[in-house]
């Protein structure tokens, strides 16, 4: 026997919203409800990692995605040991 996979047209809409750095990112948190939110570890102002702290700090429950295009840095924390739910590398 052999399984063929079946493919249905799907639509699915995405809002994207931007911010400039991470502590625009937080005033937009804390004042709409996102889904879903990546953010990049090296940014002005706010880096990331502060701004995951400070998103767990004020209840944000959002799933939050860090990216870096920085490839080696003691920087990069491990998954498992923040509330962050992936890390991923992206070469610039």
């Amino acid at each position: 026997t052999c399984a063929l996979p079946i493919c249905f047209p799907v639509t699915i809409a995405f809002e994207v919203k931007e911010a400039e750095d991470g502590a625009s990112a937080l005033k937009a948190l804390e004042k709409e409800e996102f889904d879903l939110i990546f953010c990049d570890i090296e940014m002005p102002r706010m880096d990331g990692l502060e701004l995951l702290d400070k998103i767990k700090a004020n209840g944000i429950d959002a799933p939050v995605v860090m990216m870096t295009g920085l490839m080696a840095t003691a920087r990069l924390p491990n998954p498992a040991e923040t509330s962050c739910m992936a890390i991923t590398y992206m070469p610039r």
